[in-house]
């Protein structure tokens, strides 16, 4: 029997898109195991319960609104969750994929990196939905890492992402000031007149050690 962990967020229609998910899923044969998602943009967290047993491959359908901290739900789940293959529309599959220099590429690319290798394997037409959406889905494998793929605090990391990405349009010496100076740029092998989207993960890493942000 294919288990499926059914992610989503509780709204004004009391979760119903939720249970018709799992509705879905015994009709299909499976057996339906749900996490609830309290998302929210100031705090970036996300409330969740978890079957004991996770299943190591997932399949999981979520709103486009909290693709990440659906990402995070798999990845913290027990620990026992190493690939997931989320359905989101394709527009968040691009950000959850994308690489330095592509216009996707932001704060939601880089905290997947870090946690995981992800990629569309997959595109979904609308014409598979009823009602039929305006947007095409697309399927996304996370595969989740043993170890994140930098050796860094995740806080001071992503405090530095999350400024340099807020001020995409700027600078790096503009967008990150007050936590990294031109200098301490230079030291990290960034130029200073850089921009957010084409750092990689590793020069990411490299930036938050000027902030004091990486172990060791």
């Amino acid at each position: 029997m294919t288990r499926v962990l059914v992610i989503g967020g509780l709204d004004s229609s009391g979760g119903a898109g939720i249970l018709r998910d799992v509705a879905t899923v015994t009709r299909l044969g499976g057996q339906a195991t749900v996490a609830v998602t309290a998302v929210t943009a100031q705090t970036d967290q996300a409330g969740f319960a978890c079957d004991p047993v996770s299943p190591e491959v997932v399949q999981a359908q979520i709103r486009a609104a909290g693709p990440v901290d659906a990402v995070k739900i798999g990845m913290l789940c027990n620990g026992a969750i190493t690939r997931m293959v989320v359905m989101v529309q394709l527009e968040v599959a691009d950000r959850l994929v994308a690489g330095p220099g592509e216009d996707a590429y932001g704060l939601p690319s880089v905290k997947v990196a870090y946690h995981a290798e992800a990629r569309k394997v997959g595109r979904v037409p609308p014409s598979v939905f009823l009602p039929r959406p305006r947007v095409d889905s697309a399927l996304v494998e996370v595969v989740r890492r043993p170890e994140p793929a930098v050796d860094a605090d995740p806080e001071a990391l992503f405090e530095v992402v999350r400024a340099g990405f807020a001020h995409r349009r700027k600078m790096l010496r503009g967008a990150l000031r007050g936590l990294v100076d031109e200098e301490g740029l230079a030291a990290a092998g960034v130029d200073p007149t850089a921009r957010a989207e084409e750092l990689g993960l590793d020069q990411w890493a490299a930036v938050a050690r000027q902030a004091g942000g990486v172990r060791g």
